[in-house]
């Protein structure tokens, strides 16, 4: 585990797990036009809900940016766990694509927001924005 940030002092904060290296970069590279999101931790594998739950107790971010596109299966189990557990947490999906049947599943489960590459930084924004207004 490493940790980055988005070297803006911005946004809201965020552990990142993404086992999708790729899509991480890709995400990560994004942040500091974006200034939505500011990175505490990065897990590089889906933990085990134990492992989560101190993680999210350490760091206390206000959201869990989440790589749906590796394993979708085990990517809405901690979007379940998150909720039921952090609910002051919110969930963001991450994907390579606008895939509506990942959608769907990712906010069934209970994320809040879903991105996707290119990860437009102004998209990036709304979705804070409205993170920002459903955690008043």
């Amino acid at each position: 585990m490493d940790a980055r940030t988005a070297g803006n002092g911005n946004g809201l904060s965020a552990l990142l797990v993404a086992p999708d290296r790729a899509l991480a970069e890709r995400f990560v590279q994004t942040l500091p036009a974006a200034r939505a999101f500011q990175i505490l931790a990065e897990l590089k594998t889906y933990p085990h809900e134990q492992v989560l739950d101190i993680r999210l107790r350490q760091l206390k971010p206000d959201v869990l940016l989440l790589d749906v596109a590796t394993n979708m299966e085990l990517a809405g189990e901690l979007i379940r766990f998150t909720a039921a557990a952090h609910p002051g947490v919110q969930v963001v999906g991450l994907h390579h694509a606008n895939d509506p049947e990942t959608i769907l599943r990712a906010l069934r489960a209970g994320a809040s927001e879903f991105l996707y590459a290119p990860f437009d930084p102004a998209i990036q924004m709304e979705a804070a924005t409205r993170i920002h207004r459903l955690r008043r």
